[in-house]
C-alpha cells in the first residue's frame, strides 16, 4: 500500500499539480525531491485539498480551470474542496495519513497572534489523523517559524521535530504562493519587512513519539530554530501600507486589487456575509456569540477571524494551551 499523503489549503493547487508531475515523471532524480520532502520512500497517494468549495477556488483562482484536471489525470491524486486544516474530523472523520503537509499556510493577514493560535490547532487536529510513525509538514517562510513559535507550539502538543531543511520553490516548478483572503501571491514588500530581505523557506517535519515517532528532537535543529524564534520575538508586527483602491459599493479601501475583486465578488455580489454587512456603521456582529455580547467588528475579515479564534475552534481551546 502507498503512503498516504494529505496536503492541506493548496491556494491555487499549484504545489499540488507539481509533485504530480514529479511523480508522473517517475525518474530517479523527481522521485528523490519528493523522498527528501516527504521523509519517505515514494511513490505516494496524494489526496490534495483546498478551504474553499470549488465554486469559490475558482472566482479566486481562474488558472484552477486548468490545474485541477491535469491533477486528477496524475496516478494517485484526488482532488477535495472544502477542507478546514484545524477541523480535519469534519472532512476525515475515520481517515489516517502517513503525511499531513501544509505549504505556507496564511491567513492572508500580518496578525502573528492569530498565526500561532492557526498552527497550533492545525496540528492538534492533525496528529489525530496519523498513521503509526505518521509526520506533519509545514514549510513557513524564514521567520514566520520564530514569529509563530511553531516549535514550541508543537512541543507543548508532545510532538517531536524530526527534521528541517531548506523549501526551495525552484524544485516543484509552476508552484506559487498564493494568500487564501485575496488570492494574490504574499511573497511582496510587506511580508519581506517581517521575514527578511529575501524570501526563503524553511520545511519543518514532526513526529509524535506516541505514534511511533522518535523520541527526541534534533539538539542542533532546535537550537537553530529555538535561537529563530527568541530573535523574532522583538520584530513590530505590522506597519501600515497606503490603500489605493476603494470599493465603489461600501467604501472600503484595500491595498491591491486583487483583495478589492475577492471583496467585490464575496461581499456584494455573492452575499457570503448577508445584506447587512456595512463599513460605515460598524454593525456586524456575530451570530454565535451570546445575545449579551455587545462586541462589533468593522469589516468581514475582522469578524471572519474573530469567529475562527473564538468559535471555529472552541471545542479544542480547552484542551490545548496556547
Amino acid at each position: 500500500m502507498l503512503p498516504k499523503i494529505l496536503v492541506c489549503g493548496d491556494g491555487n493547487f499549484s504545489f499540488s499539480l507539481a509533485v504530480g508531475r514529479l511523480q508522473q515523471d517517475g525518474t530517479v532524480s523527481s522521485m528523490e525531491i519528493l523522498n527528501n520532502l516527504i521523509g519517505k520512500k515514494g511513490p505516494f497517494d496524494w489526496t490534495c485539498t483546498s478551504f474553499d468549495d470549488r465554486a469559490e477556488l475558482l472566482g479566486k483562482y481562474p488558472e484552477c480551470e486548468k490545474i485541477l484536471p491535469a491533477i486528477e489525470r496524475c496516478d494517485g491524486f484526488q482532488v477535495q474542496h472544502g477542507v478546514n486544516a484545524w477541523e480535519l474530523d469534519v472532512s476525515f472523520p475515520k481517515q489516517k495519513f502517513d503525511v499531513i503537509l501544509w505549504n505556507h499556510p496564511h491567513l492572508g493577514t500580518e496578525d502573528f497572534n492569530l498565526h500561532r493560535f492557526l498552527l497550533t490547532h492545525f496540528m492538534d487536529s492533525a496528529r489525530g489523523h496519523l498513521n503509526p510513525g505518521g509526520k506533519i509538514i509545514l514549510s513557513v517562510l524564514r521567520g514566520q517559524a520564530g514569529r509563530w513559535s511553531v516549535t514550541a507550539s508543537a512541543e507543548k502538543l508532545g510532538l517531536v521535530l524530526d527534521a528541517s531543511q531548506s523549501f526551495l520553490p525552484s524544485m516543484y516548478p509552476g508552484y506559487e504562493t498564493r494568500r487564501n483572503r485575496t488570492g494574490g501571491s504574499f511573497q511582496n514588500s510587506h511580508t519581506q519587512h517581517h521575514t527578511g530581505d529575501a524570501l526563503l523557506s524553511v520545511t519543518l517535519r514532526f513526529e509524535d513519539p506516541k505514534n511511533g515517532g522518535k523520541q527526541f528532537s534534533s539538539s542542533s535543529t532546535k537550537t537553530t530554530l529555538d535561537d529563530e524564534e527568541k530573535s523574532m520575538a522583538s520584530i513590530p508586527e505590522k506597519k501600515m501600507r497606503r490603500k489605493e483602491f476603494v470599493c465603489k459599493e461600501c467604501g472600503k479601501d484595500f491595498a491591491k486589487s486583487q483583495g478589492l475583486f475577492t471583496h467585490t465578488r464575496q461581499v456584494h455580489q455573492l452575499k457570503k456575509y448577508g445584506d447587512e454587512w456595512t463599513v460605515e456603521g460598524k454593525q456586524l456582529k456575530c451570530d454565535q456569540c451570546e445575545p449579551t455580547k455587545e462586541t462589533t467588528y468593522h469589516d468581514e475579515e475582522a469578524l471572519w477571524q474573530h469567529k475562527i479564534a473564538m468559535h471555529t475552534l472552541d471545542s479544542r481551546r480547552k484542551t490545548v494551551k496556547m
